[in-house]
């Protein structure tokens, strides 16, 4: 709740509003993420998603620092200094936008964060031509409203996600929903049976794949 008071964020594009992009790939990033040409290197898969054809790349940046050059199919979202981050005006704003709707709920940084993020794909990214989305899935708020958004507006969109990590002690934010991926890459046959019999993924729904992440190597 504390953090909910610092949750502004903002938003620094790097494409033009009315370019209209056939798919998005969300996931995190670090100012050692992205090389000298702006390219952004993805820790998660070990891409250099930057090159991926008609892709709009959407990062929640982790680092105080902008890079110094991006390309200009990036969006980076992030914070400035934690003090200075407070906005007495955006927090008013966001109570009386809530009140009548889950306030508790909604009074929680992860909530803040997403209700952002939403209204900024809204607003700024023309989605008349996506036909596939790509997210670094770890079931958080952000996550599950944008898939029900798009999913909402686009029967067609084709969402993928990458379970890039072991799953959390208590891992309700996984449980299979309305607001889940269309498919959801995983790393381990243990893997798949802990998400079919605990978390409700139906079968079809889960790929196995060898990790993005890790390398397979052959030591004790």
């Amino acid at each position: 709740f504390y953090q909910f008071f610092f949750s502004r964020v903002k938003f620094k594009k790097y494409f033009e509003t009315n370019h209209s992009f056939k798919n998005i790939y969300f996931s995190w990033g670090f100012h050692k993420n992205f090389d000298k040409n702006g390219n952004f290197k993805d820790r998660y898969t070990n891409k250099n998603v930057s090159k991926f054809k008609d892709t709009l790349i959407f990062l929640i940046y982790l680092d105080a620092q902008l890079p110094k050059k991006v390309k200009s199919n990036t969006v980076l979202v992030y914070k400035k200094h934690f003090y200075k981050n407070f906005n007495f005006l955006f927090f008013i704003k966001y109570i009386f936008k809530n009140l009548h709707s889950n306030f508790f709920k909604k009074m929680s940084s992860f909530s803040s964060l997403s209700d952002q993020i939403l209204d900024f794909i809204k607003k700024d990214i023309s989605i008349r031509n996506l036909k596939k989305v790509f997210i670094i899935y770890e079931g958080q708020p952000y996550q599950k409203n944008i898939i029900l958004y798009l999913k909402k507006s686009l029967r067609s969109i084709n969402v993928i996600g990458y379970d890039h990590s072991a799953p959390p002690a208590l891992p309700l934010n996984l449980f299979y929903d309305g607001c889940s991926p269309d498919k959801l890459l995983i790393t381990g046959k243990e893997q798949s049976q802990f998400y079919k019999r605990y978390l409700n993924w139906p079968k079809s729904k889960l790929k196995i794949i060898p990790s993005f992440r890790f390398k397979n190597e052959k030591k004790s």
